[in-house]
């Protein structure tokens, strides 16, 4: 028996915590299950995240994106940009 702890949802719900052979009863936000504990596939660039359907009790892996150092990158110069754009128009009085 598993005690999973996790976000709170209707349907399914990201896995918080998990305490093998719990002494406590289920307090809020939180189920038991039989179900094992699945294998996370190795998918390069994905990072995997643990799940809970509530309904059936059954955990399972959502996979996202990583984000890259490139990905930062990219964000931060977008950003820059668009401040130094609003920075020049200051001085400038608009365009």
């Amino acid at each position: 028996m598993i005690l999973v702890k996790h976000a709170a949802s209707k349907n399914t719900a990201m896995v918080l915590g998990l305490t093998h052979s719990p002494v406590d009863d289920p307090g809020e936000n939180e189920i038991l299950t039989d179900s094992k504990i699945p294998v996370a596939d190795d998918i390069p660039g994905m990072l995997p995240i643990l799940f809970i359907n509530l309904a059936t009790k059954e955990l399972y892996y959502n996979y996202t994106k990583q984000r890259t150092i490139e990905d930062t990158l990219k964000e931060l110069t977008e950003q820059q940009t668009i401040i130094k754009k609003a920075m020049d128009d200051m001085i400038m009085g608009g365009s």
